[in-house]
């Protein structure tokens, strides 16, 4: 629940050193080949920048406006149990939205905050968690 440190490679994505932040729900598995793995066709880009190559915010964008204070909240849904393979320089693909096309799947909600004691997660009006 913790961030002591973090390191950024890049801020944004690039041509180049193709997949190292890559993620996936099939093989090549980050573990075979040292969290490094650079996949040929049909990956171009790094997949390792906190804002894809068109200026769009990736999940990891949003953990970092918490940490530097620039939003007090921050939320990422992903589903629990889909099996995802991230590579080292990787972030697990979490969407900043309750809309999937997945109806009564189990997802996972991870919640980045530094300035509220205590957050009470809701769904459709009930609460779920806090």
């Amino acid at each position: 629940p913790w961030v002591v440190g973090t390191f950024i490679w890049t801020a944004i994505d690039y041509i180049g050193e193709s997949s190292i932040g890559a993620n996936g729900h099939s093989p090549p598995d980050p573990l075979a080949c040292g969290g490094y793995c650079p996949a040929p066709w049909s990956y171009h880009i790094s997949f390792c920048g906190d804002l894809d190559i068109v200026g769009g915010q990736k999940p990891q964008a949003y953990l970092r406006r918490v940490l530097w204070n620039v939003s007090a909240l921050e939320m990422a849904v992903k589903p629990a149990d889909d099996g995802e393979v991230i590579a080292s320089w990787g972030f697990p693909d979490e969407r900043q939205s309750w809309s999937w096309e997945e109806q009564k799947r189990l997802m996972r909600v991870n919640l980045y905050s530094t300035r509220c004691a205590c957050v009470l997660l809701a769904l459709n009006g009930r609460n779920v968690s806090e």
